[in-house]
């Protein structure tokens, strides 16, 4: 029995979060989402392990940067569901100012040709 309430569910957390992810993507410019998946998709075919630090670094002169940062999360889970990349259990202190060196997902690319 739960007796924190609503508070722990992993359906519901995960109802959540695929809601969040859809509305910062819905919010973000409106070429956001196409060049994120460009760029994921280029960085992917060249490197075996990205993340969005590598994203963000080619991206952020090609489009103009979202309200919100998360937006990129939306685009990485999209770039999975494409078959771009895949999430590993690895992870990696940004190396973004504006981060902090938050630690940040590795992904393994799919799709490398070298």
């Amino acid at each position: 029995m739960n007796h924190q309430g609503d508070l722990f569910d992993s359906v519901q957390a995960q109802a959540a979060r695929d809601d969040a992810l859809a509305r910062v993507e819905a919010h973000a410019p409106a070429n956001f989402m196409e060049t994120a998946l460009a760029v994921i998709r280029q960085i992917a075919l060249r490197q075996q392990r990205l993340t969005t630090d590598d994203v963000w670094q080619r991206f952020r002169v090609l489009v103009a940067q979202p309200h919100e940062r998360r937006a990129m999360g939306a685009a990485m889970v999209r770039a999975q569901t494409l078959g771009y990349i895949k999430p590993t259990k690895e992870i990696e202190n940004s190396v973004m100012v504006a981060c902090h060196r938050r630690p940040k997902r590795v992904w393994q690319s799919l799709i490398q040709r070298g």
